[in-house]
């Protein structure tokens, strides 16, 4: 078994990252240990995808297309205010 240090330094084993006994792609398996181990990237994110690996994948699914209308019409509203502001 190949342990990556993730968030907070805890060991995230690929049993971790796919606890439903279905095999990742290599590809997907690598982008997900990059992104916990990327100093870069925020904790938000990374706390977010642990937890979601833990997850059954249909209801991060369903929880991730809620998150997308909500957050992304939120960021629009916001960002067109801020750039009307701006001229």
């Amino acid at each position: 078994m190949q342990s990556v240090k993730g968030l907070r330094d805890i060991e995230v084993s690929e049993e971790k990252l796919m606890p439903h006994n279905t095999e990742l792609p290599r590809e997907i398996s690598e982008q997900i240990t990059w992104i916990l181990n990327d100093p870069g990237m925020s904790p938000w994110l990374k706390t977010t995808l642990e937890t979601a690996l833990r997850r059954d994948p249909i209801a991060v699914v369903n929880d991730l297309e809620i998150l997308n209308l909500l957050l992304r019409a939120r960021c629009d509203v916001m960002m067109r205010q801020t750039f009307e502001e701006s001229n």
